[in-house]
């Protein structure tokens, strides 16, 4: 059986070619160069093929072959769909817009543009893009959080490493008990200022330490509070917690003790943090 080599050009290709030459190239699918088994199939460089990548015969012992020609970056092949034109969309409110494109598909979850700088997320309900995502450093806590509340989407992995989220993603953050525990504390508040919005908020739970607490402690609590297999690493003041977010773009805007000792001690208090930069 003999086979042939076709030369795909979904850009400069011709409906009238016969794709057996990079000068006669086809703009065309696998499945209309013919039906043979061991075709060679060659994409040409540079191009942005979407859609699915399927052929329109069953193959056995001669699969085809599929390569690139000529020069640049390789052929990419997505199923996303292009929605990048302004005509699409038609502003509501806010950051929400209008998709007036009759879609065929159920497009993917999340919309990626400036060059992965920000992301959106589309819905087909205004109120689905109400969402609540949790992170969880605990497998075994995040497989416990998705029986008690399916409606949340949780993630894997380290508060003070690299987050499974877009840029500008969230209105609202919560760290509940676990500043403390982190060992990159500029990483992490790093990173909650890349997927708030502006003017996002930012709500941190954590033991905090004023000035009679540190002197009780110190004089007669020492070995309670700071021996060596303690997993709270960081211990904060409203003062220590005011630079290092302040450092990261946030500004204070609320401040409370949360449990106490005898109205005089906190043990621990409640920060609300503004993204500003």
């Amino acid at each position: 059986m003999v086979s042939d080599t076709f030369y795909l050009d979904q850009i400069q290709g011709s409906h009238n070619g016969n794709g057996r030459s990079p000068l006669i190239t086809l703009i065309s699918s696998p499945d209309s160069v013919g039906e043979k088994p061991g075709n060679t199939i060659l994409y040409k460089k540079g191009i942005v093929v979407r859609g699915d990548f399927s052929f329109g015969f069953v193959f056995s012992t001669s699969p085809p072959i599929v390569g690139s020609y000529g020069k640049g970056n390789k052929p990419v092949f997505m199923k996303s769909i292009n929605l990048d034109s302004t005509k699409y969309w038609i502003k509501e409110n806010g950051n929400i817009w209008k998709c007036t494109k009759n879609l065929k598909e159920t497009p993917c979850a999340n919309i990626i543009y400036n060059n992965d700088e920000y992301c959106g997320a589309m819905r087909w309900k205004k109120d689905d893009l109400k969402k609540i995502c949790a992170l969880e450093i605990s497998r075994k806590a995040t497989e416990k959080g998705e029986n008690r509340n399916p409606d949340v989407a949780y993630f894997v992995g380290s508060a003070d490493d690299e987050y499974p989220f877009c840029s500008q993603e969230f209105d609202t953050l919560f760290m509940i008990d676990v500043i403390e525990h982190l060992v990159d504390i500029d990483q992490a508040i790093l990173e909650c200022n890349r997927i708030l919005k502006e003017n996002g908020n930012l709500i941190i739970i954590t033991p905090e330490f004023n000035w009679l607490k540190k002197i009780i402690i110190t004089s007669f609590f020492w070995e309670s509070f700071f021996y060596q297999t303690n997993p709270h690493i960081r211990f904060f003041t409203k003062k220590s917690m005011d630079l290092i977010m302040e450092k990261h773009g946030f500004k204070r805007v609320y401040y409370q003790w949360g449990l106490s000792w005898f109205r005089i001690m906190p043990q621990n208090a409640y920060f609300v943090y503004e993204k500003i930069k």
